[in-house]
């Protein structure tokens, strides 16, 4: 059976926008990014919660998507619907290399994106270790991993490169 719904999950920098468009790029899904749901302007006026569940709601309904994100209560009817949940358990050095690396590539380009300068991204960092060790936070790992075992029909958990092409070579 051909797979048509993917919710990729994992924290900030872990790769879900990346491996989002390369599926798409494999499978010809089109790609949802949590940021322009939860975003009217991207990084600027957030949607209300109650438009942002509406459009999750409109996402899930449709024959083919691949949605990209943190989320947990805002995105259930994703995790309900798709066929295929994918976690990147990616190792937490590589997460806090690659934020860093998205900083400084953003600086370079001039993009705005409204930074307050390595503040911002210190706090995306301080986010990510929350995540990892702070069971009191919003999002953590294990509500991640609770989430997908209790919801998921199909899961795929993605630690390194060579899992990624693998899930790949699968999905063609």
């Amino acid at each position: 059976k051909k797979v048509k719904r993917i919710l990729i999950i994992g924290i900030y920098g872990s790769g879900k926008s990346t491996l989002a468009d390369g599926l798409s790029g494999v499978l010809g899904v089109r790609v949802y990014d949590q940021d322009d749901i939860k975003y009217i302007r991207k990084y600027d006026k957030k949607r209300t919660i109650s438009d942002i569940k509406k459009e999750i709601l409109k996402i899930s309904k449709r024959k083919e998507w691949i949605f990209s994100g943190t989320w947990l209560d805002n995105s259930l009817p994703l995790y309900k619907k798709a066929d295929l949940v994918i976690f990147l358990n990616i190792p937490k050095y590589k997460i806090y290399s690659r934020i860093l690396k998205r900083h400084f590539q953003r600086k370079k380009d001039g993009q705005k994106y409204i930074d307050r300068g390595i503040k911002s991204t210190y706090h995306i960092m301080k986010l990510v270790r929350e995540y990892f060790y702070n069971t009191n936070s919003f999002i953590t790992y294990e509500k991640h991993r609770g989430y997908f075992k209790k919801y998921a029909k199909k899961v795929y958990i993605i630690k390194n490169n060579k899992d990624i092409e693998r899930l790949i070579r699968e999905l063609r």
